[in-house]
């Protein structure tokens, strides 16, 4: 059996070795992040773009929930997934991807305000009320996306499908014959064409105020926002394959895409939660300094 063919029930048991490569990299990932970021806290080095980083990993342990139940089920050979538990499923994957982009865009109005107002930000970074603000905004990263897709799936717009050949529940166009793919193109626009405009002006702005810097200030600036423009990169780039099928279910619904690339997709949506650490390792001198702190302690702790 192979997934090269769009007619196989399943996949090789094979690429149950796939799954649990990609789940032990979310976990270990996101638990040196948790560490790290605990030996920054003793230290009082947490920003305020640092806190959209610690709410990405909710997001990231929700994508391991559920790439964790498709593992089961691979490894179980079911074949049929009960309606109720691939709504679930299929609800949950959906949700997850689009807090990660949610908590992407407020990371971009962040680094863009910082930017934009670099000693207001610095005083207000030590302030109450903003934190307040991002904790809120955080509260509705997390909310629009789940109440959104209640919605729409109430409203009967969106279903979900199961996929064997991944296998995952998936996003598919709903039963409503007239407007088969109006709740697909609702979540698209406010979790892909949204983000992607906000994205795209507020570094667009940010790249050209580093035209007109110099010295030490430009410096500041790039290391300001690199950290987030290479973690939404990635992101981006780990989506694209995703954003391919996802067209393609919608606007060619007669052709199934072949099992190879749906489970290339999944795959890799699911692989950008184990990519933060090691941008912040590369991208922040704080977080770094602080992982070796954490890792000489924990080592002499261990000799003692």
């Amino acid at each position: 059996m192979s997934l090269n063919d769009t007619t196989s029930s399943s996949p090789p048991m094979e690429t149950a070795s796939v799954y649990i490569i990609v789940n032990t990299a979310i976990f270990l990932n996101n638990l040196l992040v948790m560490l790290t970021f605990r030996q920054m806290l003793r230290t009082h080095q947490i920003g305020l773009h640092q806190l959209y980083m610690l709410a990405l990993i909710g997001s990231d342990v929700i994508c391991l929930a559920a790439h964790s139940v498709a593992l089961t089920i691979l490894t179980m050979r079911l074949l049929v997934v009960s309606k109720p538990l691939c709504d679930c499923l299929g609800f949950v994957n959906m949700t997850a991807v689009e807090i990660t982009a949610s908590i992407h865009s407020a990371m971009c109005v962040d680094r863009w305000y910082s930017v934009r107002a670099p000693v207001k930000y610095h005083v207000l970074r030590t302030k109450r009320k903003p934190r307040i603000l991002v904790y809120l905004t955080i509260v509705l990263c997390y909310c629009l996306p789940i109440s959104l897709n209640f919605t729409l799936y109430t409203l009967n717009w969106i279903s979900f499908s199961f996929e064997p050949r991944v296998p995952a529940c998936l996003p598919a166009p709903s039963a409503n014959v007239k407007y088969p793919n109006a709740g697909l193109l609702v979540s698209a626009a406010v979790f892909v064409v949204v983000p992607i405009a906000l994205q795209t002006s507020t570094y667009g702005y940010m790249l050209r105020k580093l035209t007109v810097l110099g010295g030490v200030t430009r410096k500041h600036v790039a290391r300001s926002i690199r950290t987030v423009l290479v973690t939404i990169l990635s992101y981006h780039f780990c989506w694209l394959p995703i954003g391919v099928w996802l067209k393609w279910v919608m606007f060619i619904p007669d052709t199934p895409p072949p099992g190879w690339f749906v489970f290339i997709s999944v795959q890799m949506i699911a692989s950008n939660s184990a990519t933060s650490f090691p941008i912040y390792y590369i991208t922040m001198r704080k977080f770094r300094k602080s992982f070796l702190t954490a890792l000489c302690q924990t080592t002499q702790n261990r000799s003692d």
